[in-house]
């Protein structure tokens, strides 16, 4: 069944079309004499269960047009001239079909061409007929351009050319993360930096506090440390992360001749949240999350060359567990879950000079790689984006001189430098490549702490580390070790 709909359609305000739909519309194949589209309105057709027929469809100043099934749409005369016109694109588009096909004439005579494109699912190099009219002279008024489509999240590129035979074609020539997309990475990079910072609190206080624990102690040791710290890493735009830490253990050592081994197994876990910071030229994106993890690991350390002038020692150690991050845009914009695995080893060598019987020099050198797995997470506006895995390859080398002012108290005070190798977020939205935030650069560590022991059992140490470069910030640590 098909009818006629014999007045005039004036579309000067957001109007919807469906045909063969639920109760209360349209309900077979409808025809239009006249239709006119202004004051920016979208005029919608869902037609995917029936056909609609205008025979002259009109832009009087500017508006958008959306087809959700090109071929059940039929126009007979296309009138844009000094109009603005917007094609909206529906999601996985049939690029076999013209956009839009005219029996008659379209003229685009003084007007401008726009696609609005959110999910076509077309890829760069795909070619698509926006208007195909019956002949070459039924199509007037359009000109080669360049326009581009952004939604914020993916910026689609699009050439725009007359071929010669009736069509108005275009073809999606290069498809980019857009302003708004690079905000998820940051997100991903924040929680990076979150995950190494627990790296740290295994890879130096921990360590070290494992093997003060053990030292002669009759059997097994208990140690324990944790962090608290906030630090701004420099990503191309920034992220703000405040951090806890904590990590519990028990440590065993095998002393011989040759060398002194410590071996050492850990629970850690770890919670903070972040902000996040980007700036274009046209506006500012702001986002936050909150992030944690749990794991564990295991810990040693081998200390050889003994000698009344000091020791040659290498540690090695291993943490992996699940980590968790949620993030928001903009308050209540676009958020996403991401939970993934992480991984860790940490590798250093040093050597202890005692300079004097009060005073020790420490010199080290690190290498620490914290990896997270990528996976693909669905934005709650229902776009997917495929994070890539993440890794962090930083190589530290640092000095630390130590001073037993009494036997109960040891203050100490260090400087390293670290250097940040990779760090960056890689992902894509959609089929298009999203502007990789990274932590990659220098940052000069400082620090200052002071070790006390409380009777022969119990060891406390505080601990305050400062940041400059690439990573600014401050974190304090508390370490207590009980030997059983």
């Amino acid at each position: 069944m098909s009818f006629e709909v014999t007045q005039d359609l004036t579309v000067d305000k957001d109007t919807e079309i469906t045909l063969g739909g639920s109760t209360g519309t349209a309900a077979a194949d409808v025809s239009i004499a006249q239709a006119s589209v202004s004051k920016g309105a979208r005029l919608t057709i869902n037609n995917a269960k029936g056909a609609l027929t205008i025979v002259n469809l009109e832009f009087a100043d500017k508006g958008t047009l959306y087809v959700a099934k090109s071929d059940n749409l039929k126009l007979t005369n296309l009138d844009a001239q000094n109009a603005a016109v917007t094609f909206e694109l529906p999601d996985n588009m049939d690029k076999s079909k013209p956009f839009v096909e005219v029996s008659g004439v379209a003229d685009f005579t003084g007007g401008t061409i726009q696609i609005d494109d959110d999910g076509s699912g077309l890829n760069p190099g795909d070619t698509i007929i926006l208007v195909k009219t019956a002949i070459a002279n039924n199509l007037k008024g359009v000109t080669a351009q360049t326009v581009v489509s952004s939604n914020g999240d993916i910026d689609n590129t699009y050439a725009l050319t007359d071929d010669g035979s009736g069509n108005y074609i275009s073809t999606l020539t290069s498809s980019s993360g857009g302003a708004r997309s690079k905000s998820y990475s940051e997100g991903v990079a924040a929680n990076l930096a979150f995950l190494t910072s627990g790296s740290d609190l295994v890879a130096d206080t921990g360590t070290a506090k494992a093997v003060l624990a053990a030292q002669g102690a009759p059997g097994p040791a208990a140690f324990s440390a944790f962090s608290y710290g906030h630090s701004r890493y420099e990503t191309g735009s920034h992220v703000d992360v405040d951090s806890f830490n904590l990590l519990l253990g028990v440590s065993y050592r095998f002393e011989s001749s040759s060398a002194d081994i410590t071996l050492g197994a850990f629970f850690e876990y770890g919670n903070g949240n972040y902000d996040t910071y980007n700036s274009f030229p046209d506006r500012d994106y702001r986002g936050d999350g909150d992030v944690g993890y749990a794991g564990g690991g295991v810990l040693t350390r081998i200390e050889f060359a003994k000698s009344d002038a000091g020791s040659t020692y290498a540690d090695l150690s291993v943490r992996f567990g699940r980590s968790a991050n949620d993030f928001t845009l903009e308050n209540n914009g676009p958020k996403y879950d991401f939970d993934s695995n992480y991984f860790g080893l940490n590798v250093g060598l040093g050597h202890v000079f005692n300079i004097t019987a009060t005073t020790s020099l420490d010199i080290y050198a690190k290498y620490l790689w914290t990896h997270q797995k990528g996976k693909d997470v669905r934005i709650n506006t229902g776009t997917v984006i495929r994070f890539d895995d993440v890794n962090s390859h930083r190589i530290r080398a640092g000095l630390r001189v130590a001073f037993q002012a009494t036997d109960f108290i040891k203050p100490y005070i260090g400087a390293a430098y670290e250097y940040e190798a990779d760090g960056r977020a890689h992902a894509m939205i959609g089929n298009a490549i999203i502007q990789s935030p990274e932590l990659k650069g220098s940052t000069g560590i400082g620090e200052l702490g002071l070790s006390v022991n409380i009777g022969s059992a119990v060891n406390l140490d505080f601990g305050v580390q400062g940041y400059v470069g690439k990573r600014k910030g401050v974190t304090g640590t508390v370490v207590l070790n009980l030997e059983f």
